[in-house]
């Protein structure tokens, strides 16, 4: 029976007018050679061979998308070139390429040029990813794929290898100088499963930017409990990460560091008790959620604004403090009545401006994972412009697993005068006053600077709906903005201490000290007792704040005839 290989190249629109082609792989029999054009359905390889070299496609150009299910040989070493945003999946083996180099020219920020590599294993000489693109090329290793690279790995211009999960493996080099080398801005990404993360294996050295390389991880999905995992291993090591270019997320404390042959991540995941971010949206990218809709969205001039706008964007100029330039040098103006766009505000928010529709025909809703945390407490940021009376009419509510909605936060309208103050220190009375009221308790009224609110979240689910509306009413919808929305969650149960394992007890420098060693954990300070009788009530304190490391610590104490006994314990 003939197998397939589906290559769907969809290729953009182009001066010859070439419309979204699907190309499928037909093998013959046992024979599954990538070159050989009788193996393709449509009698032609794919990618650029105007160079007249088959052996040398340029793989994928323009927006060209492939996925290999099943297995491909290469005997005459072909060369995979993603160019200009291809894609390329791979869940098959794919032997003995020649060269792999992802990123060149791409049009899209964010790695629109990439191959994902879930299955099956990719045999190459060299992989380059991103030297020549400022987009950056990525080439992502997850599920049980694994890539085999004889020659050289080069990271750079934002190229990006990203690990993902216990079981994707990635070899590099055969120790004879075929190094990975990291560039410029080039990026290593690791992503913790249940059980931990795959590491990088370079036979030969490991040469890092030290200024400019960047090293993320993210052991949110790590269930395990406080250890230490190698990310690369190497023979030779050359630069390390800067701290200022790690990111570590999704758990209590970390540590990165370097031993001979590798470096290493050690980790304190959070536990019972601990409280924890699961959900964000800072409207910038910093984003923690399973969805975000906005509905009804606009942002025109004298019209409705519904959308992530910025005082560089907003189209309604009411919403800009005229009185505060960018970056927060304020100017004396008594006439300033209106903007929130002001003091140190240049970032992006969400804008509500005349956005009120019958029905809630406008909306923004976050739908977040709340599956095991307790405590659920919300933070979010609201500001006002203060040239408008007008009804405001915006709501938070929240529904846990399709259950009751209950709404707790209000913005309306009070028939009290009120004064507010704007950046520059005018200040404005005002006919109405917009109270804000918190799970039904009116707090502090709205400013033209940005004030964080707090309403608290009862019960536990699997799913938090959370839904912001801007109702119709009388008298218009004067300016809002809204920013930095944090979920907070606490796992439950009583937080416990770590174990402390045997204690190692050898007597040195001729028999005057004592050396004690134990394992200790990331986060955590130690001390050593010590007691002559077992019997004794009481433990003397001999060493104390000796930090965790993840690893093996060892300290020295002074022999006495007098201790028979030492223990080590976790100091509060």
């Amino acid at each position: 029976m003939n197998k397939r290989i589906s290559i769907v190249i969809l290729g953009l629109a182009c001066a010859m007018g070439a419309q979204a082609a699907s190309i499928n792989w037909v093998s013959l029999g046992t024979n599954t050679e990538w070159n050989l054009v009788d193996n393709w359905e449509t009698d032609y390889l794919p990618g650029d061979n105007t160079n007249g070299v088959p052996d040398r496609a340029d793989f994928f150009q323009g927006s060209d998308v492939a996925t290999v299910t099943s297995a491909v040989t290469s005997s005459n070493k072909v060369d995979i070139l993603m160019r200009n945003n291809g894609n390329l999946t791979i869940s098959a083996d794919m032997p003995d390429l020649r060269l792999i180099d992802v990123g060149i020219n791409g049009a899209i920020a964010g790695f629109g040029t990439f191959i994902k590599q879930d299955a099956g294993t990719v045999t190459a000489r060299d992989l380059t990813l991103g030297t020549d693109d400022a987009n950056g090329g990525l080439y992502e290793l997850s599920g049980s794929g694994a890539l085999a690279l004889t020659g050289f790995t080069v990271i750079g211009a934002n190229g990006k290898v990203s690990m993902m999960g216990s079981n994707a493996a990635f070899a590099a080099g055969n120790g004879t100088n075929d190094n990975l080398t990291m560039l410029s801005t080039g990026i290593l990404d690791f992503q913790f499963d249940a059980a931990g993360v795959g590491s990088i294996d370079v036979a030969d050295a490991f040469i890092v930017d030290s200024t400019n390389s960047v090293l993320t991880i993210d052991a949110l999905a790590y269930e395990g409990a406080a250890a230490t995992f190698d990310l690369v291993t190497f023979s030779t090591n050359i630069g390390t990460f800067a701290t200022s270019n790690i990111t570590v997320s999704g758990v209590k404390s970390w540590s990165v560091g370097y031993d001979a042959d590798s470096m290493f991540v050690s980790l304190v995941p959070y536990g019972p008790g601990d409280t924890l971010l699961i959900g964000q949206d800072d409207f910038d990218g910093a984003a923690l959620y399973a969805d975000r809709t906005i509905v009804g969205g606009a942002n025109s001039a004298g019209g409705i604004t519904w959308a992530v706008v910025s005082r560089d964007n907003i189209q309604y100029p009411g919403m800009i403090d005229t009185s505060v330039a960018a970056g927060g040098v304020v100017t004396q103006d008594v006439t300033d009545v209106s903007g929130f766009l002001g003091t140190n505000k240049t970032d992006n928010i969400f804008g509500l401006y005349r956005a009120g529709a019958a029905g809630g025909g406008r909306s923004l809703t976050y739908t977040f994972d709340i599956t095991g945390y307790t405590n659920l407490n919300l933070l979010v940021d609201w500001a006002t412009s203060g040239a408008y009376q007008e009804s405001k009419d915006v709501s938070m509510s929240y529904v846990i697993d399709g259950g009751a909605t209950n709404t707790i936060l209000d913005i309306g309208v009070s028939p009290d005068d009120w004064t507010e103050t704007m950046d520059n220190g005018t200040e404005l009375t005002r006919t109405f006053s917009f109270p804000v009221t918190v799970n039904g308790v009116v707090t502090n009224s709205l400013t033209d600077e940005f004030q964080t609110y707090n309403p608290q979240i009862e019960g536990m689910g699997t799913n938090l709906t959370l839904i912001i509306v801007m109702e119709s009413g009388v008298g218009g919808f004067g300016g809002m903005g809204m920013d930095n929305l944090k979920l907070y969650g606490t796992i439950p149960g009583t937080p416990g201490l770590p174990e402390i394992g045997d204690m190692t007890i050898e007597v040195i420098s001729g028999g005057t000290e004592v050396s004690l060693s134990w394992l200790t954990d990331v986060g955590y300070t130690y001390g050593v007792q010590s007691k002559a009788d077992l019997n004794d009530l009481v433990w003397d304190n001999i060493i104390t704040n000796v930090p965790g490391t993840g690893f093996e610590v060892t300290v020295t104490n002074a022999v006495s005839p007098d201790v028979e006994f030492y223990r080590a314990y976790i100091e509060e």
